[in-house]
This record gives C-alpha cells, structure tokens and sequence, in this order.
C-alpha cells in the first residue's frame, strides 16, 4: 500500500473576525473565517495536480431568550475556491434550528437541521473518490426531554 504525504501551505488572513449584537432578550453573532491552502497533489493519485484554494466560512446566530425557554438560529457557510479545477469549487451550507421549552423539573427540545454539501468533503473519510461533483443532502429532527427527578 502506498502512502502519500500532503504537502499544504496554509496562508491566514483577516477579514473580520466577529460581530454581535445584544438587545433584551435577543442576541446576534457572527463571523467569517478564511485562509489558503496549496494543495500538491489534490486528487491523491500518483500523477500529482496542485491547486491553490480559498476558504471562505461566514456564520450567523441569532437567539432569543423567553421567559420560560429559548430560540435559536444557526446558519454556517463554506465556500471553496480553486485556483485550478473549478468544477470543484463549492458552496456547502448547514442551517439549524432549536427551540427550548424549560419546566420546573423538565426541558423539551425540538432541532431541525438541514446541510448541503459536496461528496468530496466526506470521500477523504470514506469513499475515496475524488473526481465527483455530487451533493449531499442531509435533512434531521431531533426532538428530546430530559427531566429531572428531585427527592
């Protein structure tokens, strides 16, 4: 089995590091990261391609506190540039929602969440493919109660 070693130049820059904002019972926050990567051998195949890449990742949150439980939004974005290959430039999104229900000796919970993303991210971990263009789409709801028993 032949190994591979990866040889990535990470570049950090600055953008705009985060924001928030607090007014009564509601807050919103945010922020974007980003850096460059150089990748030697982007297809990890023996016939090495290099590519320069961007990320770019802004989040939002937005939260609001009520008297008897919480709200919150969470919407993350990950988008990909390639200096080379641009058919494997990407725009991967993941948006959650949770809300809180707090009782005297309980709390309800219900979260939904939705993601898009590309294969390529999750064939490093599993398929090995690295020449597809196909999304993945990911739809979840969570609900839940905990309670807690007091003598």
């Amino acid at each position: 089995m032949n190994s591979r070693a990866i040889r990535k130049v990470v570049i950090p820059t600055v953008l705009l590091s985060s924001v928030q904002l607090q007014a009564a019972n509601y807050d919103v926050s945010g922020h974007v990261k980003q850096h460059v990567e150089f990748d030697d051998n982007f297809f990890l195949q023996n016939e090495k391609e290099e590519t320069w890449v961007y990320f770019l990742s802004p989040s939002i949150y937005f939260t609001k506190q009520e008297k008897a439980g919480s709200t919150s939004v969470i919407a993350d974005f990950d988008i990909r540039r390639h200096s080379q290959f641009k058919t494997s430039d990407s725009e991967n999104v993941n948006l959650q929602f949770t809300k809180n229900w707090l009782k005297p000796l309980s709390v309800y919970a219900v979260s939904m969440g939705y993601s898009i993303s590309d294969q390529r991210d999750d064939a490093e971990d599993d398929l090995g493919q690295f020449d597809s263009v196909n999304r993945v789409e990911t739809f979840s709801f969570t609900p839940s109660m905990t309670y807690q028993y007091c003598e």
